[in-house]
């Protein structure tokens, strides 16, 4: 009997607690997502961008800088997909600008690269302007190389 007592005054306990529509509930905080608004950069774009590179000059974020040509060059910047950014909350690692017959490009490119992210943000005449997935395989071709050099993805 005394526990059908103690059953009956836990209940009224409980229930009086839940019952308090003042309390406030504690917020969760869940992160940002950082979304992309840039369209993906055209395929047509990307070939010819591919077809006309003949150098490219490398700066990575903690200033190292380089120059590649011929196929080396086309190699760092063939690694375009037609996916979409989704979500841009990936360090910037490395700024690319491709060369055609010792001219700028109109384009240049701004490699964001993480542990589990890779794009490429496409910059026409100087503003953000595309972003595309970069390719799995070019992901590890940029770890490599900056490897290479000492520099740690974050």
């Amino acid at each position: 009997m005394k526990l059908y007592y103690f059953f009956v005054l836990f209940c009224l306990v409980m229930f009086s607690c839940n019952s308090s529509g003042n309390q406030e509930q504690p917020q969760v905080q869940t992160p940002q997502v950082q979304t992309s608004n840039y369209p993906v950069f055209p395929a047509e774009k990307i070939q010819e961008l591919i077809n006309v590179t003949d150098a490219i000059d490398l700066q990575t974020n903690e200033g190292v800088s380089m120059s590649v040509t011929d196929q080396g060059a086309k190699q760092n910047i063939a690694f375009f997909t037609i996916d979409p950014v989704t979500d841009l909350n990936c360090p910037s690692t490395m700024l690319l600008f491709p060369k055609s017959a010792g001219n700028m490009s109109p384009y240049y490119l701004e490699l964001h690269l993480g542990v589990n992210c890779a794009f490429y943000k496409v910059y026409e005449n100087g503003k953000p302007t595309y972003a595309n997935m970069l390719h799995p395989q070019g992901a590890q071709f940029f770890r490599n190389q900056l490897a290479q050099l000492g520099i740690q993805i974050q």
